[in-house]
């Protein structure tokens, strides 16, 4: 189980970060391994105050917690004249907070997010079925105590908090609200800036964010017998009778010279290639799968036909790279430098490339940004 808090002024920015974390998580883990849960510190509160307010539904209950969502800043009789932000303003500083304590939401929150567990595992063992991890996103936190309760429950190697801030020709602030950014030094945090003209940033960075904490990182296999590895599997490469094809699956090569080494059809998946150098060396192919490569030198190296769905490249080097007939699908290419690189035929659905060096690239007439539902073109 982890726990996503979303953080900032009204209108910045964060149900589209929410609703774009949950089409992240379902399209990028189909296989059920994490499962998102879209919650709310507020839902109690508002279906409170609607109590309050004596305003039902025909069933009987409150009016549901977004009822008034499309008026909320504005005077309503329903609230005898004042907005209904200005209501649950009230209802929660005057009534529950002094009555319950200050972490009383984030409480309430707990209470829902145990139910929705059981009823989570119930339906997973109906369905015969393993479970998922939940993820718990939070679109509305602004409290710091709110978030105590959650972190307790969820653990706080689980949780994460993201601030997110605007930048546009209007402000966005949390004047008139009760609410502000929320700093929390027990749990992992991010800040990130919501673009009014470019909301691509905002996608990528939480991408950036879910590979974090949704693929935390794994305690790395050491590899000691290195060059022996690579000697067995050349001997494979000629003859897959008298070698052994490598199999370095989370390997943690970390930093590592392998300059020109000669790794087709090797496995890679999961592999820690972070900052390594791999110029001009052999890797069609090869399964790098969910690899890390961040920074990683793969200047001239033959990436033809290999496959990197879900792949860590930020900030790597591929210039002059042939990567034709790979598949980057879901890739994180962010900042990458793809100078003279050649893509022909190249599988790019739904890879993040904002911010690439695309000066010179083969064979590549378009990209398609999934998340965004934009298009790059290049000459």
């Amino acid at each position: 189980m982890k726990a996503l808090f979303l953080n900032g002024p009204p209108r910045v920015g964060k149900d589209t970060a929410r609703m774009a974390v949950i089409e992240m998580i379902r399209d990028r883990y189909r296989d059920g391994a994490f499962i998102p849960v879209g919650i709310s510190f507020a839902k109690e509160l508002k279906e409170r105050a609607h109590a309050v307010y004596n305003l039902f539904g025909e069933d009987g209950s409150p009016l549901p917690f977004d009822h008034y969502e499309s008026c909320k800043d504005k005077p309503h009789s329903d609230f005898f004249g004042i907005s209904p932000r200005q209501a649950y303003i009230a209802v929660s500083e005057k009534l529950f907070k002094p009555l319950h304590g200050i972490e009383i939401f984030g409480r309430f929150a707990v209470k829902r997010m145990t139910a929705e567990i059981e009823a989570y595992r119930n339906a997973a063992l109906d369905r015969e079925q393993s479970s998922g991890e939940l993820v718990f996103i939070f679109s509305d936190c602004g409290f710091n105590p709110e978030l105590e309760p959650v972190i307790d429950l969820v653990g706080k190697a689980n949780c994460a908090l993201t601030r997110i801030y605007w930048q546009g020709k209007s402000e966005r602030t949390f004047a008139g609200d009760s609410r502000s950014y929320v700093y929390n030094d027990r749990i992992a945090s991010y800040e990130i800036t919501n673009y009014e003209n470019d909301q691509r940033v905002l996608l990528n960075e939480l991408q950036g964010i879910l590979d974090e904490i949704l693929v935390p990182e794994q305690p790395s296999i050491a590899v000691h017998n290195l060059p022996e590895i690579l000697q067995r599997h050349q001997q494979w490469l000629i003859d897959p009778n008298s070698g052994c094809r490598a199999d370095l699956h989370g390997a943690d090569l970390r930093g590592l010279h392998l300059e020109g080494v000669n790794l087709k059809r090797a496995n890679l998946r999961g592999a820690n290639l972070e900052g390594a150098s791999l110029k001009f060396s052999t890797l069609n192919a090869v399964d790098l799968q969910d690899a890390r490569l961040k920074q990683a030198d793969l200047t001239g190296a033959n990436l033809f036909g290999a496959y990197l769905h879900g792949a860590d490249l930020r900030d790597a080097n591929l210039a002059q790279a042939d990567a034709s007939r790979a598949d980057f699908s879901k890739a994180n290419l962010s900042h990458a430098d793809l100078t003279h690189a050649d893509l022909y035929e190249t599988n790019l659905d739904g890879v993040l490339i904002d911010g690439a060096k695309l000066d010179g690239v083969k064979g590549l007439k378009r990209i398609t940004l999934k998340s965004s539902g934009m298009m790059m073109g290049v000459p």
